[in-house]
């Protein structure tokens, strides 16, 4: 059975997921998260991207 492991990416920046993803893409199946600021001044994050190589 081969099983490919998952990568979580959280990073502001768009670019800087896209790089790491990249990278990783053949070893991992990647998911990505950004990290927004909420309407009362926290961060959490709420915005996800699935990816898969």
């Amino acid at each position: 059975m081969n099983r490919q492991l998952t990568m979580l990416i959280v990073d502001d920046m768009e670019v800087e997921r896209i790089s790491f993803a990249e990278i990783f893409k053949d070893e991992y199946q990647i998911l990505e998260a950004e990290k927004r600021e909420t309407g009362d001044g926290t961060t959490g994050t709420t915005k996800g991207t699935y990816c898969s190589s």
